[in-house]
């Protein structure tokens, strides 16, 4: 027997409603809130917790150097994003988000996990199909790891390495 467009319509419906709870499910999966260690300016908990994510990922404890963690480079990018326009730190907040959200990266062919609960290899590979992906996911991967390698690199601990010596005429 043929189904009616009645039928059809309602199962459309239904399968649609489905989709939808499963999306909303995914959605409310929360991530790993990391402590700011004094309060936030710019950021929210969640955009934080990404970020200091990131940050792990990008800067981490290497060759006598202090981890981004150590530096307080989420905190650092906290201030530095109270100093831009609201208009502009909102969007990266948002952005900061979307590598948060567990439906985006099911969209984007990735885990249904949110990007803070990952393992660092897992994290590493979400990162680097942001790094790939198109303009949308490259926007938001150049703008969070640059946010975290600019904060990490202009902090003095870190200049010894690169060979940069503080300026004779610059206060210690």
């Amino acid at each position: 027997m043929r189904p009616t467009r009645r039928q059809l319509l309602l199962g459309g419906v239904g399968a649609t409603a489905l989709v939808g709870l499963g999306a909303a499910g995914l959605q409310l999966r929360p991530g790993v809130i990391r402590a700011p260690r004094r309060p936030l300016l710019a950021l929210d908990p969640v955009a934080f917790s990404v970020i200091a994510a990131v940050a792990d990922r990008v800067c981490p404890a290497v060759d006598g150097l202090p981890s981004a963690w150590e530096l307080e480079v989420p905190e650092r990018v906290d201030e530095l994003m109270s100093r831009m326009e609201p208009g502009q730190a909102t969007d990266v907040g948002r952005a900061l988000l979307l590598l948060e959200s567990p439906l985006v990266s099911v969209l984007f062919g990735g885990p249904p996990t949110p990007f803070t609960r990952l393992d660092g290899a897992r994290q590493d590979a979400v990162l680097a199909s942001w790094r790939d992906g198109r303009a949308l996911r490259r926007t938001v991967w150049r703008a969070a790891t640059q946010l975290v390698k600019g904060t990490y690199w202009s902090h003095p601990s870190t200049w010894q390495h690169i060979g940069y010596a503080r300026p004779a005429w610059a206060t210690p």
